[in-house]
């Protein structure tokens, strides 16, 4: 329930290349299906109890969908491998619940580029460093 109701929950909040469009699409679908409050949350119950049509992909999840031609007309940058970097792919939805995953992954990456041992990686660890900061940043802005 937890992950449904982190992707289509109301007023939720997300990071990602497609975090504005994801938002986009789920607040049209429940406003066009007249659900809003209580019925909203008793709709994402039902829903959970069925395999969800999404995957997750390190902290973020995909939500292309394949079952639509339309969205396939350009490649995906990860070419179905599900190594989404939230960043750069459209499809890359990290929802707010994954919060503490981020924060995790900021704390390993920020002590791996300052390893002398791994310096030979430096840039690519504070590259990591950029991205996870660029997602909570981006979630904070969603709750102003």
């Amino acid at each position: 329930m937890e992950m449904a109701s982190g992707l289509w929950g109301e007023g939720k909040n997300f990071a990602g290349a497609g975090a504005d469009a994801h938002k986009k699409r789920v607040e049209a679908f429940f406003q066009g299906m007249a659900l809003f409050g209580e019925s909203r949350r008793e709709y994402i119950q039902k829903l959970a109890k069925n395999p969800l049509p999404i995957f997750v992909s390190g902290v973020g999840v995909c939500t292309l969908n394949l079952a639509v031609p339309n969205e396939l007309l350009e490649t995906p940058p990860c070419l179905g491998d599900l190594h989404c970097n939230p960043r750069d792919c459209d499809n890359s939805v990290v929802p707010a619940t994954h919060r503490e995953a981020i924060e995790k992954r900021l704390a390993r990456n920020k002590l791996k580029a300052s390893d002398p041992t791994l310096a030979h990686a430096k840039h690519f660890y504070l590259e990591q460093v950029a991205i996870y900061e660029s997602m909570l940043n981006q979630l904070e802005a969603d709750q102003q």
